[in-house]
């Protein structure tokens, strides 16, 4: 697959204390232009998998894509490098958000603006090491890229490798809500991998609308696992109790959501046996559209609980007056948190949908969060597409990059 990809620009925030002129227009082949920024310089990257590092303002650099030689290129300010920002979190405390801001599991975390330099903290707010399941695996794969056509609906990593032993989907299985939604009944399917050992804790993945991936998953999951690019994961489809109630479930930025899924879900599934890590480093969230900021959600209100999460198209809108568009907002005044996020988009999405999950991407990365951003052109639909799935894999084994389970 042939792509241009724009790195991310994120760093260039007026945080940054990039003040002066801006850096060196650099240019690339195809004549993409990315998003313009303050302060920093405009990078145009051909590649799939080339691996260019590109220095931005105040010192910050983005890996454009995996493997290969790292150059720096271009990005000089007038200003001097961003300082990072202090911020205290609270061990385990509650909500986060629009309240006291995200706690972050060891208190006392830096973050902020480009250029942090030494003890940039990553990875759940803890300097790389000190922690023996989650460290800080580098910045290979993230940014923002724009990938451009043509696009690979089937790459390899959705179709399944030879000798990859194949895990089950069980289900669907009706669960009734009693307590967080009662009334409401949710068809919960269940993804075991075939290397899953009830005597050892098996990470985590809650998907939202969980019938638009149940055919992507599993096989991405088996050749992963077999490749040992990703832990033994169960990974639990959820859908909307019903079409009528995926928005009240699904947009409204709050804890509720992710209440029914650690109060109610997971006892549930523990109950028939499952033998599920209690890490966070070891959960990830994930979902499109609504499901995308649910699942962002979850992890957000919740980081003592979830570390990781993946969306496509997701819907940071004010649907339904439910606040949605005040997440850039939100993260950018509270201390930083310890989510490793992927997010997509494209030209073709949602009118707003672009912008709203660029300024997600640009927060969370001006906090100091390993982000992964990618968007399409105008042939891409809401909810990725073929761009979505030609990164999909990639996508995947970026996300639990820096987990090390305890053996």
């Amino acid at each position: 697959m042939r792509n241009l990809r724009t790195p991310g620009l994120a760093f260039t925030l007026a945080l940054a204390a990039c003040s002066g002129s801006s850096g060196t227009s650099g240019s690339g082949s195809g004549g993409a232009h990315p998003p313009s920024s303050s302060g920093g310089a405009t990078q145009v990257v051909a590649g799939g998998t080339g691996g260019t590092e590109l220095t931005g303002s105040g010192g910050a650099s983005v890996v454009a894509s995996t493997g290969g030689a790292q150059a720096s290129t271009g990005g000089s300010t007038g200003g001097s490098s961003g300082t990072a920002g202090q911020g205290a979190g609270s061990p385990g405390s509650g909500e986060a958000g629009g309240k006291s801001g995200a706690p972050v599991d060891g208190g006392t975390v830096t973050g902020g603006g480009a250029g942090a330099g030494a003890g940039f903290s990553l990875d759940g707010g803890l300097p790389a090491g000190a922690s023996p399941t989650e460290v800080d695996p580098g910045t290979d794969g993230d940014g923002e890229f724009h990938i451009l056509p043509p696009y690979d609906n089937q790459p390899p990593g959705l179709t399944r490798m030879p000798g990859a032993p194949q895990g089950a989907v069980l289900g669907p299985m009706n669960f009734a809500s009693t307590t967080i939604y009662p009334g409401r009944s949710f068809p919960i399917q269940i993804y075991v991998p075939a290397q899953y050992d009830k005597a050892k804790p098996a990470a985590l993945m809650v998907t939202q609308d969980g019938r638009q991936w149940v055919g992507r998953f599993p096989i991405i999951y088996d050749n992963l696992i077999f490749q040992g690019k990703a832990p033994v994961t169960i990974n639990l489809f959820i859908p909307a109790s019903t079409p009528a109630d995926r928005s009240d479930e699904y947009d409204t930025v709050s804890g509720k959501y992710g209440d029914f899924i650690m109060q109610e879900v997971l006892p549930w599934v523990k109950g028939m046996g499952y033998n599920i890590t209690d890490d966070p480093a070891g959960r990830a969230a994930t979902g499109n559209s609504s499901g995308g900021i649910a699942a962002f959600s979850i992890a957000w209100f919740k980081p003592q609980n979830f570390h990781r999460v993946l969306t496509s198209s997701a819907t940071f809108r004010n649907i339904g007056g439910k606040g949605g568009d005040m997440y850039p907002t939100t993260v950018m005044s509270s201390p930083m948190s310890p989510l490793r996020v992927f997010l997509s988009s494209s030209e073709g999405d949602m009118p707003g949908w672009l912008d709203a999950n660029r300024a997600m991407s640009n927060a969370l990365m001006a906090k100091g969060n390993h982000v992964r951003f990618i968007w399409g052109d105008s042939s891409i639909p809401h909810g990725g597409g073929a761009m979505l799935n030609g990164d999909l894999p990639f996508a995947m084994e970026w996300l639990w990059r820096g987990y090390k389970p305890a053996q």
